[in-house]
């Protein structure tokens, strides 16, 4: 079932209401649910499948980036991250899989803009925030400073399948607009990614 929430709703998880005191009926039980903010992308047809070979960026980051912009100068380290690499690495082979962040390998707003239309998959284990007075400052905390939505609308992504995004506040949208898809994880879905999955809070 896909949701489309406006107002209000758009900042509720929907998809895990239930009666939880009575332990009862939950709304996972009777359907898997997904979100779209708005109709458009339910109405097109799924473009072909890229020729291009499979590609995965992995952008992990265990310790906190040196970013001081935006709202919180500090962040916590992000341990479980290397536990996400782990993972991956048991299900993408060496040769498709490109990963930055760790073991040297710099995540800097060029390189990981650089990477990802040659990607099918990208999965951001990392800091992400939402500027609630200027969305489309929102992002993706890297190593050298964020990778806002501004940035990224500007670069078609005609490889994406599947953008996984890992971090805070990646489909939290706007308190005081919330008619408008303005999260990165909507923003990912305009670029060209088909499939998004990303965090409310």
């Amino acid at each position: 079932m896909y949701w489309c929430p406006t107002g209000p709703f758009a900042f509720l998880p929907i998809h895990a209401a239930g009666q939880y005191e009575a332990d009862t009926d939950y709304a996972s039980q009777y359907f898997v649910s997904s979100y779209t903010p708005t109709v458009d992308p339910l109405l097109v047809d799924d473009p072909p499948e890229s020729t291009d070979p499979f590609s995965m960026l992995a952008v992990i980051q265990s310790t906190a980036p040196g970013v001081q912009e935006m709202d919180h100068a500090q962040m916590p380290p992000l341990p479980s991250t290397e536990t996400e690499l782990h993972n991956i690495r048991k299900h993408v082979p060496p040769k498709s899989l490109v990963v930055l962040g760790v073991f040297d390998a710099v995540a800097s707003v060029e390189i990981v803009e650089s990477h990802m239309p040659k990607s099918s998959i990208v999965h951001f284990a990392c800091h992400g925030t939402q500027s609630q007075t200027n969305p489309l400052e929102s992002g993706l905390r890297l190593d050298d400073r964020v990778l806002t939505i501004a940035r990224i609308i500007k670069q078609p992504l005609p490889n994406g399948s599947l953008a996984f995004l890992s971090a805070c506040e990646t489909a939290m949208g706007v308190k005081k607009m919330p008619d408008e898809a303005m999260s990165l994880g909507a923003c990912l879905l305009y670029s060209g990614f088909r499939r998004v999955v990303a965090t409310m809070w």
